[in-house]
C-alpha cells in the first residue's frame, strides 16, 4: 500500500486556458477526487509607471508573487525613437523558488528557425526581422524552442535561463532590434553595448527602408 503518489503532467499547447488536473481514486463504491495544483503565473502588480525622457519612452513594472508567493520581479523597459526596445528583468527569488530555472522568453511570431548566434537570435522570413540579444552571465545559457499556438504549428521562441538560489538576485537584459530583411544580424549584435550596473544601451540604428 502506498501513502504517497507523485506524477507529472503537461498542459496541451493548444489549450486556450490552463485547466486543473483531477486525480480520481475509486475506493470500493466510493470515488474521491484530488485536485492537483499547477504552478501558474498569477502575480500581483505592486507598482507601474511610464514616461518619456530625451526621446526615450520608459516604463517600470513591479510584481510580487512571481510564480511563487515569495518571489518578486522588476521589469524596466526603454523604447527608443528608432524602435529598439531594451528590457531589464530583475528577479529576487524566495525560498520556494530555490533551484528553479528562470529567464525571459520571447515569441518570434515566425515558423522559420532563427539564425543563432552566441547569445542572440534573429528571426527569419518577415519583411521586417527581429534581432533578440541577451546579456551574458556566469551559469546562464540560451536556446530556442518550437511550439504550437492553438491552430498554428511550429512557432519559434527563444530564451535565456539560469538556475535560481533563494535570496540571490538575478538580472536579465534583453535588447530587441527590428531591422530590414537580410541585414547582417551578427554585425548588428556586435554593436550592442549594455553598461554594467546601469539601465542604458547603445546599438545599431535600424533601417526602415
Amino acid at each position: 500500500m502506498w501513502d504517497n503518489l507523485t506524477f507529472r503532467w503537461k498542459l496541451s499547447n493548444r489549450d486556450e486556458q490552463s485547466r486543473p488536473v483531477i486525480l480520481r481514486v475509486h475506493c470500493g463504491t466510493r470515488s474521491i477526487d484530488y485536485h492537483a495544483q499547477a504552478t501558474q503565473l498569477d502575480p500581483t502588480l505592486v507598482a507601474a509607471s511610464a514616461g518619456e525622457r530625451d526621446g526615450v519612452e520608459r516604463g517600470v513594472l513591479r510584481y510580487a508573487g512571481w510564480f511563487t508567493p515569495d518571489t518578486t520581479l522588476d521589469r524596466e523597459l526603454a523604447l527608443t525613437r528608432s524602435g529598439v526596445l531594451v528590457v531589464r528583468d530583475s528577479l529576487l527569488p524566495g525560498a520556494n523558488a530555490d533551484g528553479m530555472t528562470a529567464g525571459p522568453v520571447w515569441h518570434l511570431a515566425s515558423t522559420a528557425a532563427p539564425v543563432v548566434g552566441p547569445h542572440w537570435f534573429d528571426s527569419v522570413g518577415g519583411t521586417t526581422e527581429l534581432l533578440v540579444w541577451f546579456s551574458q552571465a556566469s551559469g546562464r545559457d540560451f536556446g530556442g524552442q518550437t511550439f504550437d499556438v492553438w491552430s498554428k504549428d511550429g512557432h519559434q521562441a527563444v530564451f535565456a535561463r539560469e538556475s535560481l538560489r533563494a535570496g540571490r538576485s538575478v538580472r536579465f537584459v534583453t535588447v530587441l532590434v527590428p531591422h530590414r530583411r537580410g541585414a547582417d544580424a551578427a554585425a548588428l549584435a556586435e554593436r550592442i553595448v549594455v553598461e554594467s550596473g546601469g539601465f542604458s544601451a547603445t546599438g545599431p540604428r535600424p533601417s526602415r527602408r
